[in-house]
């Protein structure tokens, strides 16, 4: 398991895409990569103002298949950050998310909550002993 933060700005994003390239092992380990990782994976994970640099989310989308990684289903809120703001200037979009590959997720299943509602999730305790 990789903990990560992406770069947020644009002209950096491609530094973020590389360093998931390095730390993929690409020997079938298991690995899940999470974090904060500064762009939207899909067009509908985006909701306000200004709309998505399309060519970003494409770009984000292909290291992700390339790396045969799966984005994990999220329950709660659909959103993970917002800019606090009102009216037409509010944005909030889905950046922190869990990625894994198939030997990952056939081992242990992830569920990322909205909310802090993980931490009083079945199992979470086990999960830390045995991390």
């Amino acid at each position: 398991m990789t903990g990560t933060y992406g770069w947020a700005e644009s002209n950096n994003k491609g530094l973020t895409w590389e360093l998931m390239r390095n730390l993929n092992l690409q020997d079938n380990s298991p690995w899940a990569l999470l974090g904060d990782l500064n762009e939207v994976l899909y067009e509908t994970k985006k909701n306000g103002r200004n709309p998505c640099d399309l060519g970003s989310v494409q770009q984000f989308f292909s290291v992700v298949d390339k790396l045969g990684l799966k984005d994990t289903i999220m329950e709660g809120y659909a959103y993970t950050w917002s800019n606090k703001r009102e009216g037409n200037s509010f944005l909030e979009e889905k950046l922190d998310r869990v990625l894994a590959n198939n030997e990952w997720l056939s081992r242990l299943p992830i569920k990322l909550f909205g909310t802090d509602r993980w931490l009083h999730d079945e199992g979470f305790d086990n999960l830390l002993k045995d991390a």
